[in-house]
């Protein structure tokens, strides 16, 4: 891999991130490099359905990787194009408690081989999977930028 691009935006409040890795050449047919899509959901916007969102560790046989999240369970919550490829468990760097998770997908597992993405490709498809989260959980909260609480969107003014 040749270098990594990536942006940052937020939709419906929920923190989003597109990474796009660059080869020395086409790879697969993907002339553009692979495509990753990752969402951010903080445990102050679900704060009493988050546990729904943490994983186990589970142990393998393999020993390049040891242990794996079983995070397959989330799948239906987030319907991310290809499926889950990623998850990470966000802690907070003084205490060590767990503030968010990360989910993400990765387009080469799609194996859509010569199907040719870009960045607007992924950020469509990370609105469709934020708005499959909020169907199921149309609780969520939003980070207000005048006072830093959290609340519902519709009563959030901008």
């Amino acid at each position: 891999m040749k270098e990594k691009k990536s942006w940052n935006f937020k939709y419906k409040g929920i923190q989003c991130e597109i990474a796009n890795w660059n080869f020395n050449k086409p790879w697969y047919g993907q002339p553009t490099g692979n495509w990753n899509g990752y969402i951010t959901v903080l445990e102050k916007q679900i704060p009493s359905r988050f546990k729904e969102l943490l994983c186990r560790k589970e142990k393998t046989t393999w020993k390049s990787m040891p242990w794996i999240w079983d995070y397959y369970k989330l799948e239906n919550l987030f319907n991310m194009k290809g499926g889950l490829t990623f998850y990470s468990v966000i802690r907070d760097e003084f205490n060590g408690k767990k503030i968010a998770i990360k989910v993400g997908n990765d387009y080469m597992h799609s194996w859509d081989i010569d199907v040719h993405y870009d960045k607007e490709d992924v950020e469509s498809d990370l609105k469709k999977s934020i708005n499959s989260f909020i169907e199921k959980f149309p609780d969520y909260l939003v980070w207000n930028k005048i006072d830093g609480s959290y609340n519902k969107p519709e009563l959030i003014k901008e």
